[in-house]
């Protein structure tokens, strides 16, 4: 037996491996699950530092200032300093800038330049005037926001790498969660048939009656908002599909000659089921799973849009494309990169489960 079971999956393997498009998809979905696990660890910004200077920056491969910011820029620091600054000379990433006031200027507030997000430390070079006139040399403070930023200055790539950690683990795991629970739970309850079947799915028909939001609130109001919370939430729901799905198959393999065959050779119950029900339901719960899994995740979304989910300054993909259908005017960036990598993931997904349903479909062995 044992031989055969390493037959099927190697059958399985070998199949997949032919599957030109489930393959490139699971490399294509592991580099998505990499750079989203170790690209915020590689990156240059915080997901939640804010760049009060950058708010709504547009996705650009430069340098950050650009030439169009470096002036206005500096108008608000001298602004600051109750000061205009005028002849303004740049030699690389220094500029020389003039700062003339009314008054003698306080050095001190030259520490104004430091808490922009454009500018480093200013040192001064030259006094004129009894200090009216000061003369000073200040460094650009470099960023590149290759996604550009979002309402509130933070960057969009480093937000949408630490988003698709959240939204791959709530999707995956939760899913996994559902599936173990309703294949285990409907391989039973359609394998034992007559009154055992029918209590189990009583208890499915009650659990579906209640609403799920309702179920949610009191997860909230228990163990209050975490993130193991959307884990439980969504497990505790999305099985029930997947019961009865598996249950359905379940009634109509009981009665094949294979099973059968195993019941007159002895098999126990336990081994008929692991052996020969649940193997033979895997195409189907494959197909489940791709459907699960951006289900899940545009659930996410739904729960932490009401606040019962993902909060700040945490996020995830579908927080990310809610807020940037609210801005799509005019900060289209806000939009297409977390939807890019939400739609690449769910291509994925659908790619890699036909070439499983196919890989493990028996009747193609």
């Amino acid at each position: 037996m044992n031989a055969g079971a390493n037959s099927l999956w190697g059958d399985a393997r070998g199949r997949l491996a032919a599957n030109r498009a489930a393959v490139a998809s699971l490399v294509l979905l592991a580099a998505i699950a990499l750079v989203c696990i170790f690209g915020p660890l590689l990156g240059a910004h915080d997901y939640d530092r804010v760049f009060p200077d950058y708010v709504r920056a547009p996705a650009s491969f430069a340098a950050q200032p650009t030439p169009d910011r470096i002036e206005p820029g500096l108008a608000r620091v001298a602004a600051r300093l109750r000061a205009q600054a005028t002849d303004i000379a740049a030699t690389g990433d220094m500029l020389r800038v003039t700062l003339e006031g009314r008054q003698p200027l306080d050095e001190r507030a030259l520490a104004f330049f430091e808490r922009s997000d454009l500018f480093g430390p200013a040192n001064v070079v030259e006094r004129r005037e009894g200090g009216r006139i000061l003369v000073v040399d200040v460094a650009l403070e470099r960023n590149r926001f290759l996604f550009g930023t979002d309402g509130n200055g933070r960057d969009l790539l480093a937000r949408t790498l630490v988003a698709g950690r959240v939204s791959l683990a709530i999707g995956l795991l939760a899913t996994f969660v559902a599936i173990a629970i309703g294949v285990a739970y409907g391989a039973v309850a359609g394998y034992f048939g007559g009154r055992i079947d029918a209590a189990m799915m009583r208890a499915v028909d009650v659990l579906y009656a209640l609403p799920f939001i309702f179920f949610v609130i009191m997860l909230v109001v228990f163990f209050g908002r975490n993130f193991v919370l959307m884990f439980i939430a969504v497990g505790a729901v999305e099985w029930l599909d997947m019961a009865r799905i598996v249950r359905g198959q379940t009634l109509s393999l009981k009665r094949r000659e294979f099973v059968q065959a195993a019941e007159v050779l002895g098999v126990g119950h336990a081994g008929i089921l692991a052996r020969h029900i649940v193997p033979n339901t895997l195409g189907p719960v494959v197909v489940y799973t791709t459907l699960l899994v951006p289900k899940v995740i545009l659930l996410e979304s739904f729960l932490s849009f009401l606040g019962l989910g993902v909060q700040e300054p945490m996020t995830s993909w579908g927080v990310l494309i809610a807020d940037g259908a609210r801005n799509i005017q005019g900060n289209t960036h806000l939009l297409v990169f977390p939807a890019l990598f939400l739609t690449a993931t769910l291509f994925c997904l659908n790619f890699i489960g036909d070439g499983l349903r196919d890989a493990l479909d028996p009747r193609d062995r």
